[in-house]
Formats: structure tokens, C-alpha cells, sequence
């Protein structure tokens, strides 16, 4: 739900609330009788973890690891953005080259270790250690340090995770992130273990990790709180996660790095979206509209539409997003649209009652009607002086002129000599030819109009 408002939609009206809290409740009614019909138990989605009751001076490793968790996050956003320029250029095999490097890099991590595969659920539960009290179930890689495998794990699915979305291969972004601040966690909690920490904090800080990953990425700090809480069903660990995740978007924001999902947004849009013109268009809320009697952030615009002016009974608004509409309302908006028409017709159908579309796709086809009967008399008013032009002789060409043109030519030329050789006389031509000369100018005249 918390999702839904913060990224999805950026914005909390009555009908988002509504629809994503009526989804959340029938997923978890459908998840509880499946469960129930199998004979499974719903519990916490996290296995192995305990989590304990920070002290203020154990903020410090959290403050540490958190930042180390939002720099990296940081990283990746970057190297997604320079991943997705550089697949773009890659052409070869009409663009499927790009598809393969990310399955031939996945093949050869998988050989490495299994850790660098898979969307990382299970990844993050072989973190867990109870508290301390058992160590990870994570195995090392030929026989490396924990941490050394650690390291190499995290670098591997950094990789991987930029091919795939730089590639557009569906892969999945939220789990991995997670996973990835986990691994960070898990090897931050060994860093300060060796700087005084007590174990019986490292599974928290494994979560805390996870959060600061997720803000810095994503951008949606109360989302990611939201999250920890209810993977752990517990709110130990409240104010170190708020702590863990304002430094980790705070990073975030001092590198000006834009959200993931909007970065990926942008790059789609750039790739199957012409240029768009900025665009201002005035109409009028009618009766019976579904903009009628609701505010505007309640009434569903296109992204991108702002509402500059509203004029009630001669009175100038200053519109908000709790500013209710009314009938007889004169709207003032401004959109950056590719298709004006198409733009315009969204909006009337907002604005006004629901007949008005039959109306507005009447008189679209009329338009285009219209626009194509005018193309056809245009058309056929110059295939008509073309084959006029074409009938005419050319001026200066005797060598392409056929054996009539060039009769009617002698013709005229005998009948209106030139003005340098009026001393010449004319030589008369034979009656047959004249008429013949007559006759095929009559029928040009006739065949031109002008």
C-alpha cells in the first residue's frame, strides 16, 4: 500500500488508498486459505533472524553500514544508467547480441558460486544467525574467508544485476536489491564485529542494511521502514532502520541520483516516444462529468497535466490539489504531449458528460473525412495541370518533340514570326498541315482550362 502511494503514484487521494488496500486485503485472504487448504503456517518470511534492542552506542555501526549500504546503492544506480547507453549501441544479430552477454555472464557466475544466481529470498534467509548465535549458512567459495566470499558474491550480482537491466532482461529489481543489502549487512556486521560490536546485533544490522540499500536506490524511505517491519513482525528495530534509511536516501540525494524505477521510466520513454510539445488547452467542467463535485487530486489526469488557472463566475482560483471542481468551471491546462488531439480528447472526457466522447469521435471522423476529400480534389487537380504541362510543348527541346508538336510549332511560328527576322519571308504551308495544327491547339485549349 505504502508502495503503491510513495513511488507508484507519488500522491495519496481516496481512490489509490482505496484500490491498493482492497488488493493488499484479497492477496492476504487468498494466501491464508491456500495455506490453510495445505496444511501450511503463515509466519514471518524471514528465517533465522533475531533481532535485539539497540543501545544509542551501537548507532554508530548502524550509521557506518548504512552508508556504506546507500554509496553502494548509489554505484549501481550509475552503473544501470551507463549499462542501458551502452546495450543501446550494441546492433549485432539485429540487437540480440545484447540479450546474450547477460546470459553468458549469468552462466559463468553460476559456475563460480550459486550464490550469484536467483532473485536472493533464500540468499538473505542463509544470512540469518540467530542473534549470533550460530554462524550463516552461507558456504565459502574454494574455500575463501566469509568475508572474501562475501565480497565476491556482492560484486558478482552488482554485475549481473546492471547487465540485466541494462540489457531489458526480466530479471526482477526489488528481491535483488534487498538480497544485495543484505550481503552488504552481513559483511559491514563482520567489520564491526572486529570494531567492538557485539554479535547479538548482526542480523539487525543485516535489516538496517537492507533498508538504507532499498532508499537509496529506490528513493522510498517509508517504504523501505514499512518493509523491515513486516518481514521481522516485530518494531525493534524502528528507530535504527529510520536511522539506517535517512542516510542511505540521504546519500542518495547529495550524489543527485534519480530514483531506479524512474530512471528506467525515462530510458523507455526516450527509446519508443517521439518528442513531446508543450501544451496549454482551455475547456470547461459540464454537468455530469466525472471531474464534477471531486478535487482535483481525486479526478485521474494524465501524467504530467497541471492545472494553471481555474475561473468560477468571473473569479480567478488558485487551483490546489483539495480544490473541489464545479460545473461551469474554466479550466486552464498545461501537458508536454506528443499527440495535442489525443491529449485534448482524454481531457474532454474527463470534463464532460460521457456521451460527449461519442460526440468528440463524431466529429474527429468528420475532420478526417473532410481533411481526405480535399487531399483527393488536390490530387486530381494536379494530376490534371500535369497532364496539361505534359501535353505542352517544351520550350527549347525540338529533339523530344513528336511529329504533330512539331508542325504546330512551324505553324506558329509562321503565323507570328519573331520580331528578328520580320524581313524574312513566310514560307506557306499546305492547308492540310495547318489544319492539322488548328485542330490538336483547339484541343489543348479545350484539355487546359487556364
Amino acid at each position: 500500500i505504502v508502495f503503491a502511494l510513495e513511488e507508484a503514484h507519488r500522491r495519496f487521494t481516496p481512490s489509490i488508498l482505496i484500490c491498493s488496500f482492497s488488493a493488499v486485503i484479497s492477496a492476504i485472504i487468498t494466501r491464508n486459505l491456500l495455506y490453510e487448504a495445505l496444511g501450511l503456517t503463515v509466519g514471518s518470511s524471514l528465517v533465522g533472524f533475531k533481532l535485539a534492542m539497540m543501545p544509542a552506542k551501537a548507532y554508530l555501526y548502524v550509521a557506518l553500514a548504512a552508508l556504506v549500504s546507500g554509496i553502494v546503492g548509489v554505484c549501481l544506480v550509475r552503473l544501470v544508467k551507463l549499462s542501458g547507453k551502452l546495450m543501446r549501441k550494441i546492433t549485432a544479430w539485429k540487437g540480440i547480441l545484447k540479450y546474450v552477454i547477460p546470459f553468458v555472464f549469468a552462466g559463468v557466475a553460476g559456475l563460480i558460486t550459486v550464490y550469484a544466481t536467483g532473485g536472493g529470498h533464500s540468499l538473505v534467509n542463509m544470512l540469518g544467525t540467530d542473534g549470533g548465535a550460530k554462524e550463516m549458512a552461507l558456504r565459502s567459495i574454494f574455500g575463501s574467508p566469509i568475508a572474501v566470499t562475501l565480497l565476491a558474491v556482492i560484486i558478482l550480482r552488482v554485475v549481473a544485476l546492471t547487465l540485466n537491466i541494462g540489457a531489458g532482461v526480466p530479471s526482477g529489481i526489488f528481491v535483488p536489491i534487498i538480497a544485495l543489502g543484505a550481503l552488504i549487512g552481513s559483511l559491514m556486521s563482520r567489520l564491526c564485529i572486529l570494531m567492538g560490536m557485539d554479535k547479538i546485533f548482526v542480523d539487525s544490522v543485516v535489516l538496517i542494511c537492507m533498508a538504507a540499500m532499498f532508499a537509496a536506490t529506490v528513493k522510498a524511505p517509508l517504504t523501505a521502514i514499512i518493509f523491515v517491519v513486516e518481514f521481522t513482525w516485530q518494531t525493534t528495530l524502528l528507530l535504527p532502520v529510520v536511522l539506517g534509511t535517512f542516510i542511505g536516501y540521504a546519500a542518495s540525494e547529495i550524489a543527485g541520483n534519480k530514483p531506479l524505477y524512474d530512471l528506467l521510466l525515462e530510458e523507455l520513454a526516450e527509446r519508443i516516444t517521439p518528442s513531446s510539445l508543450h501544451h496549454e488547452y482551455r475547456t470547461y467542467i459540464e454537468e455530469g462529468s466525472s471531474a464534477a463535485g471531486q478535487s482535483i487530486r481525486d479526478v485521474l489526469w494524465d501524467e504530467g497535466v497541471m492545472i494553471c488557472a481555474i475561473e468560477r463566475d468571473g473569479a480567478q482560483l488558485l487551483p490546489t490539489s483539495d480544490t473541489a471542481l464545479q460545473a461551469g468551471d474554466k479550466l486552464t491546462l498545461q501537458a508536454d504531449v506528443v499527440d495535442i488531439e489525443e491529449f485534448e480528447q482524454k481531457v474532454e472526457q474527463i470534463v464532460k458528460p460521457q456521451d460527449h466522447k461519442l460526440k468528440f469521435t463524431l466529429a474527429k471522423r468528420m475532420k478526417l473525412h473532410a481533411e481526405t476529400i480535399s487531399k483527393e480534389d488536390g490530387d486530381s487537380a494536379s494530376a490534371t495541370d500535369a497532364s496539361a504541362d505534359a501535353s505542352l510543348p517544351s520550350i527549347g527541346d525540338d529533339a523530344h518533340e513528336s511529329p504533330l508538336d512539331q508542325e504546330v510549332s512551324a505553324a506558329n511560328d509562321i503565323v507570328a514570326p519573331s520580331q528578328d527576322s520580320t524581313s524574312a519571308e513566310p514560307t506557306p504551308l499546305k492547308q492540310s498541315e495547318k489544319d492539322n495544327g488548328a485542330d490538336n491547339h483547339n484541343a489543348k485549349e479545350e484539355e487546359d482550362p487556364k
